[in-house]
């Protein structure tokens, strides 16, 4: 599942609120967060949904509309080596992926 959000709080509605997606993640669910959040939250759910046996990953994403529009976004994933080859299979075939090795 992939979220990309505007602010801290919406992200945080979107996943700890009364109907997040926290509340649901299913054993094996992959969670990649492209959002412009405080990297502490990033930290905070990667570890509650750790405990879920599901993964957590914070994606930032480097460009504006115009590199959006022409294809050039570029995306930094945060996470361990598995999560992040787990997430390249997905996210790879849109853009660029870099791994920045830990969430936040």
């Amino acid at each position: 599942m992939m979220t990309m959000l505007p602010t801290s709080k919406n992200a945080i509605e979107a996943y700890s609120g009364a109907n997040g997606i926290l509340k649901k993640v299913k054993e094996g669910l992959l969670l990649v967060d492209a959002s412009t959040i405080d990297p502490a939250i990033s930290k905070e759910w990667a570890k509650e949904t750790e405990e879920m046996r599901a993964v957590f990953t914070d994606t930032p994403v480097s460009g504006d509309v115009g590199a959006a529009g022409s294809g050039n976004l570029t995306l930094m994933e945060g996470g361990i080596e598995d999560e992040f080859a787990a997430a390249q299979g997905l996210l790879g075939v849109w853009v660029p992926v870099w791994c920045i090795v830990e969430t936040g």
